[in-house]
């Protein structure tokens, strides 16, 4: 991955290859698994494509770039999200699950079974690295809205819902699906 851009993480396009397919791991997700044993497996495996070439999403993108912001600001994600994002928003409610876990009180998820529907089993917060492991509520997600330009730069906004270019079935910017309906232009991603 010498080649592969922060850019590209957030863009879906590095070529990594899909790391639930990665040997030698246990790919349960609700059980704990280290980053760093996930990235040693993940580094035996062949490029899904080059660099900036294919859309494809992965969450190991993301875990990858949690780990280089956490290393670049020689201090533990949470706490650099803390400080940079949610003080600054007054984002009260807002964490990782890896520091404080999901209350017992959370909404819960289901799926479809079988014909049935069933509880969705949780994840462990160590898959979710950077990548889905955030949580919030409503009251904190909107001052999210409406503050990011202020903690980002408008010319960072405007890059992150920004189509990367990379062909694929999904048009993506960073983080965001870059969707149109009714003629009316709209970024959205959808979650668990």
């Amino acid at each position: 991955a010498k080649d592969v851009t922060v850019a590209q993480l957030l863009q879906q396009t590095s070529g990594l290859p899909d790391y639930t397919q990665a040997p030698g791991v246990n790919h349960d997700p609700t059980k704990p698994i280290k980053l760093d044993d996930l990235i040693k497996a993940v580094n035996r495996m062949t490029p899904a494509s080059a660099p900036g070439t294919a859309f494809a999403y992965n969450n190991f993108n993301y875990m990858v770039a949690g780990l280089i912001a956490q290393r670049v600001a020689a201090e533990p994600l949470s706490v650099f999200l803390q400080s940079r994002i949610f003080e600054p928003l007054i984002m009260t409610s807002t964490f990782l699950a890896g520091d404080q876990g999901i209350s017992p009180d959370h909404a819960r998820g289901y799926t479809r079974e079988r014909g049935t529907f069933e509880l969705v089993k949780p994840w462990d917060p160590s898959w979710l690295f950077g990548a889905g492991d955030l949580i919030t509520n409503l009251d904190d997600l909107a001052k999210w809205d409406i503050g990011l330009p202020l903690v980002l730069n408008v010319d960072s906004v405007r890059t992150m819902w920004s189509a990367s270019g990379a062909p694929g079935s999904t048009i993506y910017g960073m983080g965001w699906v870059i969707d149109q309906r009714a003629g009316q232009r709209y970024v959205w991603h959808n979650g668990e």
